[in-house]
């Protein structure tokens, strides 16, 4: 081998070995990476005081006024996974400077399934600002505890999607928000609300204890539904039914909200468009 080709191969080798040594770390992935919930979409995420974990908040749209199903994540940092089992409260705070106040909320179960512990907010006013979720995360044997703060969100709905009424008669503020359909068709559809009582700014308990009338009106056409079933309590406030869509179009599901003989709404309906 001649000198200039020689020069030439180590000059090679050299520059090869400064590539390989100035190659980045490869990045380390989580070792539980399964996500079968792909129709997701991330809206926070946070470390949590202590107790080294990160609690990730996935819902299927951007927050809105109303009743928001929720999925928390919550990844172990220590061990880089995911944890499926731990008991979890929710307590969503919403800071307007003068004042504060909470939210109802339903806390998931102690059991995650396919890596997300499902769970619900309420959120009866909007705001770019001043709204937080904080998580609570305890091991089931109480070995370790931590808190996460996620700033939060909360957008105005194209249509009403809870109403926050008076009873007619006096008495805590109802919060009524419409949980399905969310996709609704022509034909029968699952119809469900959830009621709470706002019994004081920081306490929101549910209401099992009412019954709920509905009638489905289409204004543009004048004329309603036949065949509706009116939503009874199912638990946690609740309450299921069936509505019919006879056609496409918007329809006024109307409410009639009582507690025994005494009407505490009947003003209330919630819009539903058909496309």
């Amino acid at each position: 081998m001649n000198f200039q080709i020689k020069t030439w191969f180590m000059g090679s080798l050299l520059m090869a070995g400064l590539l390989v040594g100035c190659k980045d770390e490869p990045t380390i992935e989580p070792t539980d990476n399964n996500n079968s919930n792909s129709d997701l979409i991330e809206i926070a995420s946070a470390q949590s005081d202590v107790g080294d974990w990160t609690v990730k908040l996935f819902a299927a749209e951007k927050l809105f006024m109303g009743y928001n199903k929720l999925y928390l994540e919550v990844w172990d940092k220590t061990t880089n996974t995911r944890v499926n089992s731990a008991k979890i409260a929710l307590n969503p705070m919403m800071d307007m400077g003068a004042m504060q106040h909470s939210a109802p909320f339903e806390n998931p179960s102690e059991t995650a399934e396919s890596g997300m512990f499902a769970c619900a907010v309420v959120f009866q006013m909007p705001g770019e600002m001043g709204w937080k979720l904080n998580v609570d995360v305890e091991m089931p044997d109480g070995s370790r505890k931590g808190k996460a703060e996620l700033p939060l969100q909360v957008a105005s709905p194209d249509v009403v999607r809870t109403h926050v009424v008076m009873p007619a008669g006096g008495g805590d503020p109802l919060i009524i928000s419409l949980v399905e359909p969310i996709e609704p068709k022509v034909g029968m559809n699952r119809f469900e609300i959830a009621v709470h009582r706002r019994a004081s700014m920081m306490s929101f308990p549910a209401d099992d204890s009412l019954t709920v009338e509905i009638e489905p009106e289409m204004p543009s056409m004048g004329h309603g539904s036949p065949n509706n079933v009116n939503p009874v309590i199912a638990e946690n406030g609740h309450y299921v039914g069936t509505v019919n869509f006879t056609m496409t179009g918007m329809w006024y599901v109307h409410l009639k909200i009582m507690h025994g003989a005494e009407v505490l709404d009947d003003k209330s309906y919630f819009e539903i468009n058909l496309k």
